[in-house]
């Protein structure tokens, strides 16, 4: 009889060890508003990886971060990639943008899928790094630091259009087009 209970006890201690990491980490444990799915394929050059994303969150996502880390045969990490995904730079008539709707699925994005030496594809995990949603609020952890190529390219494209208007406005869309040329 003391197999079970030491069975039993150990079970116990392990629940008690994992309750007090989640109780010891900053913050809520969140699950991730996007899901990702994933696929490989034989391409002419190698094998690519191709990923989407669904929004499983109640909010609208403007732009997001995902990486890929790959593996070798023995566990081995073997590279690292990032991408991201900037969906509301562009505003309709009426001056709002346009993001991953709750439940949508969008966001395309390719890697190239390195390989083993004898030609087979390595293994890979894909996962959300970075979320920024219309409101302006962010999650994930941001590894890979893409928040800071958003951002910039938010700004960038604010500032741009900003600028385009005001020359419009003082010196017609001649003047636009030969900014745009330049």
């Amino acid at each position: 009889m003391k197999r079970p209970f030491a069975i039993w006890t150990g079970c116990l201690g392990l629940m008690l060890w994992v309750a007090s990491a989640y109780a010891n980490q900053k913050g809520p444990v969140a699950l991730s508003p996007l899901e990702v799915q994933s696929s490989t394929a034989k391409a002419a050059e190698g094998f690519s990886l191709t990923c989407s994303v669904t929004n499983k969150s109640n909010q609208e996502i403007v732009a997001y971060s995902i990486v890929a880390d790959f593996f070798d045969s023995s566990g081995n990490p073997a590279g690292r990639l990032s991408t991201n995904a900037i969906m509301n730079l562009a505003t309709n008539s009426k001056g709002s943008t346009r993001g991953l709707a709750p439940g949508a699925t969008g966001g395309t994005n390719r890697f190239a899928l390195p390989t083993e030496s004898n030609g087979t594809p390595v293994s890979y995990k894909v996962s959300v790094d970075y979320v920024l949603f219309k409101d302006g609020s962010t999650w994930g952890p941001d590894t890979a630091k893409q928040s800071l190529t958003i951002t910039g390219t938010q700004q960038g494209w604010r500032q741009s259009r900003s600028q385009l208007k005001r020359l419009m406005a003082e010196r017609g869309i001649q003047a636009v087009a030969d900014a745009l040329a330049d």
